[in-house]
C-alpha cells in the first residue's frame, strides 16, 4: 500500500467514526488525562518536525517544516493552558 492510500484510509470516515464519540459525564480528572495525552503526542511530533528540518536539505521544504513545527509548538502551548486551567477548577471543587 502506498502512501497515497494509507492517508486516504485515516481519513476516510470508517477510521474516523472509530474515534469514540464525546462524553458529556467524563470528569475533570478524565479530561486532564486526555489533554495530557494529546500533549504528549503534540511533544512527539514537534520533536519529529524538528529532527526533520535538521536532515533535509531541500530550503523550501525545511521552511514548510520549520512552519508546521511551529504550529505544533502553539497547540502545545493551548493544551498546557487548558491543563492548567482544569487543574485550578479541580483544586477549588476539592
Amino acid at each position: 500500500m502506498n502512501f497515497t492510500n494509507r492517508l486516504d484510509d485515516l481519513l476516510s470516515e470508517k477510521v474516523i467514526h472509530a474515534v469514540p464519540k464525546a462524553n458529556p459525564d467524563v470528569g475533570i480528572c478524565e479530561t486532564i488525562r486526555m489533554l495530557e495525552a494529546d500533549l504528549a503526542d503534540e511533544i512527539k511530533a514537534i520533536s519529529a518536525y524538528d529532527a526533520h528540518v535538521k536532515a533535509v536539505r531541500d530550503k523550501k521544504v525545511k521552511e514548510q517544516l520549520a512552519e508546521i513545527r511551529d504550529e505544533e509548538k502553539h497547540h502545545a502551548a493551548e493544551l498546557k493552558v487548558m491543563i492548567s486551567r482544569l487543574q485550578e477548577e479541580g483544586e477549588e471543587n476539592d
